[in-house]
């Protein structure tokens, strides 16, 4: 009796020790399972509230993270192990598109998702508050950043993970202007939308977003995540509300989406192509609407075609894909780049040497030094940015074989200070009684501003760039140059008239990088001379400053 008391405890004792080291494999370091113990947030600390659980902001295990507390407490075992098995698969997922997912509670009464902590706000509250100025140039990164992510998703082997809820709220933005996709997949933790209840919101809610076929009863596919994105696409580019928000019958909406084949209207100011790309994605026929993967090709070029106005300059950035596809549309690596330009302009290799002013003076205007603590300020790459090229092609352009050399003659003028603002230019013009330097205006890039200094004080007085040249106004009169050196080569510009010329005189190299490649001018003198007058003689080739 003895014997077998003790081998039921020993029976036991052992049955213990294996649920023990099941539970302690579950609980260790990397599992996708989080103890209730390890959540610390407060109720007061609420991100976001939605259909299916409300975010808080919390830590875990001493790192920041949201923490999705579901609204379902009450889910059955079989439905806890499948939310489980998707964390798993989710967790797995690494993208920087993609919110990331920690880990998973079970435990009874505190059933929570837990992800990444990131500052910022979800698209839809940034949308929807017209106090946000948002640019096209973050429109088309805010977009191109969630089509990375969903074909992310839609690429995964063996099976693709459908998101089946895209939509504004479902997208955070960081501080830095990055995308996050989230709440995709928990397909188990999700409440079934019911087509026979009050639409809830007048409509604004989920089933806005969804598909045709999706109502109709077709199971979602990646077309209907591509029909959700042509939605979202529209209330980022209208900021017109929310899509269907007129509508509070669910019938009524039915009947506009799917019989009579009706979508919010697009307004103007929307460029073309993307107008063209929103109606691709809602098309009614799913096997017509376009994969991620196409759209994420045809967000290059809509990028590319409404940065870059001229022609002939957009055909060479979409050139250079095949160099530095990793950077672009938004940059190239500026070897890369200096590379491709010389091929396409048929330049011999000796003009693209890194030591000529030309180049030099290119790569002072076009490029920017890589942010690399790990790299020594002599080894710095540099890139040529998208807005950057845009830029100098609209001020200096149309893009022509001599666009660089013409650019080098007006840095050996010594009066080009490239992209600075008001202050810093009276800061460079302080030393001198009178004088005067040309820039990029800091405060609207698509133009050149003339800083001057005179007896008055300090005058800043804008040239506008034309389809003809350049426009500047002396006295009442407006006058066109075909290039910047024509007009300092002007008398208007040089000399001192009845008709209010001028007087451009006295050139100011102080602190130029573009002054400092032709005439080795230091950048940071303490006590600066006078600069020398701007000798301008009748041919272009002879323009030099003269001591």
């Amino acid at each position: 009796m003895e014997r077998k008391t003790s081998l039921e405890r020993l029976h036991l004792l052992k049955k213990g020790d294996q649920e023990a080291a099941k539970i302690h494999r579950e609980w260790e370091t990397g599992s996708t399972l989080i103890r209730a113990s390890e959540l610390e947030y407060r109720r007061d600390d609420e991100i976001a509230r939605g259909n299916y659980g409300t975010v808080y902001k919390g830590r875990c295990r001493g790192f920041p993270v949201a923490i999705k507390v579901l609204h379902n407490q009450q889910l059955t075992q079989q439905k806890i192990e499948e939310l489980k098995r998707e964390v798993e698969i989710m967790k797995a997922l690494r993208h920087p598109c993609i919110l990331l997912l920690m880990g998973v509670c079970t435990e009874k009464d505190n059933l929570a998702v837990v992800m990444e902590y990131v500052e910022g706000r979800d698209l839809g509250s940034i949308v929807h508050d017209r106090s946000i100025p948002i640019s096209n140039r973050q429109r088309f990164h805010i977009a191109k950043g969630i089509a990375k992510g969903m074909n992310w998703l839609h690429c995964l082997k063996p099976e693709p993970i459908i998101h089946r809820d895209l939509k504004p709220p479902n997208v955070l933005i960081t501080r830095e202007g990055n995308v996050k996709v989230c709440d995709f997949g928990l397909s188990c933790a999700k409440e079934k939308f019911d087509p026979k209840g009050p639409l809830k919101d007048k409509a604004v809610g989920t089933p806005v977003y969804m598909a045709p076929e999706i109502l109709c009863g077709i199971p979602a596919s990646e077309k209907s995540d591509v029909y959700a994105y042509g939605m979202l696409l529209w209330e980022l580019f209208a900021r017109q509300g929310k899509p269907f928000a007129h509508m509070n019958s669910f019938q009524l909406f039915c009947e506009t989406v799917v019989d009579r084949d009706e979508r919010p209207p697009i307004p103007e100011g929307v460029p073309d192509n993307v107008v063209k790309l929103i109606r691709d994605c809602w098309l009614k026929d799913r096997y017509a609407r376009p994969s991620f993967a196409e759209i994420l090709t045809r967000w290059d070029d809509i990028i590319v075609d409404n940065t870059i106005r001229d022609v002939a300059g957009r055909v060479l950035w979409k050139r250079l894909h095949a160099l530095d596809a990793e950077h672009l549309p938004w940059m190239v690596e500026w070897d890369n780049f200096i590379l491709a330009f010389g091929e396409h302009m048929n330049m011999k290799p000796t003009a693209l040497s890194p030591n000529s002013t030309m180049i030099q003076c290119a790569k002072l205007i076009l490029a920017v030094a890589s942010k690399d603590i790990t790299t020594s300020d002599t080894n710095k790459r540099f890139a040529v940015t998208l807005e950057s090229y845009a830029r100098f092609l609209h001020i200096f352009g149309p893009l022509r074989p001599t666009i660089l050399s013409d650019f080098d003659e007006l840095c050996k003028a010594g009066c080009f200070h490239g992209l600075i603002d008001s202050k810093e230019a009276e800061r460079r013009l302080a030393s001198m009684k009178k004088g005067f330097l040309l820039r990029v205006s800091a405060n609207n890039d698509t133009c050149v501003t003339i800083s001057r200094k005179t007896a008055e004080g300090y005058k800043h007085q804008r040239i506008a760039k034309k389809p003809n040249g350049f426009n500047v106004q002396i006295g009442k009169e407006v006058y066109s140059f075909p290039s910047l050196i024509d007009f300092l080569m002007s008398p208007q510009a040089k000399e001192r008239t009845k008709k209010g010329g001028l007087h451009l005189t006295k050139v100011c190299n102080k602190d130029s990088p573009f002054a400092a490649v032709h005439h080795d001018v230091p950048l940071d003198r303490s006590n600066y001379e006078p600069s020398p007058l701007l000798h301008v003689s009748k041919s272009l080739d002879e323009l030099s400053i003269d001591a």
